[in-house]
């Protein structure tokens, strides 16, 4: 994704000629990168569909809530990318790489928490999250 958005420079570089602001441009650098994304995963899930034979899954009881589930998640997820994007701006393009490796590191903190409190791990090591989580907290600090 990092690669994508630094890639998509050109497209920045127009919309600066156009006078718009680092703000603007930020969100749109993210547009290719996030449909081409989107339409792919969507394309794999389709086939997935067929190729298993699962397509009466799609109208399973709680099909609908998993898919409100699944989309509020994602606006979730485009924020925090939003919020990446725009710690670019304000740390400067130098700082893009250090700042998508604090952002995963973030990422799976938080989503370990989640999953603990959700109970998808209780039948696991907690002790070996803890220490993950600990050696990402490292990292994050050394960078």
């Amino acid at each position: 994704m990092n690669i994508g958005f630094n890639g998509s420079e050109v497209l920045g570089y127009e919309l600066m000629a156009l006078d718009y602001s680092q703000l603007a441009i930020s969100a749109v650098k993210w547009l290719p990168v996030l449909v081409g994304g989107c339409i792919m995963g969507m394309i794999w899930c389709i086939c997935e569909l067929f190729i298993r034979k699962e397509w009466y899954t799609v109208k399973l009881k709680g099909s609908a809530v998993r898919s409100a589930k699944l989309f509020i998640v994602s606006m979730i997820w485009y924020a925090a990318l939003l919020l990446y994007g725009l710690s670019i701006i304000i740390l400067g393009e130098k700082y893009s790489s250090v700042g998508w490796i604090l952002f995963n590191a973030l990422a799976l903190i938080i989503s370990t928490a989640w999953g603990l409190k959700t109970g998808e791990w209780r039948n696991h090591s907690k002790k070996l999250l803890f220490i993950g989580c600990a050696v990402l907290i490292a990292a994050w600090m050394f960078i």
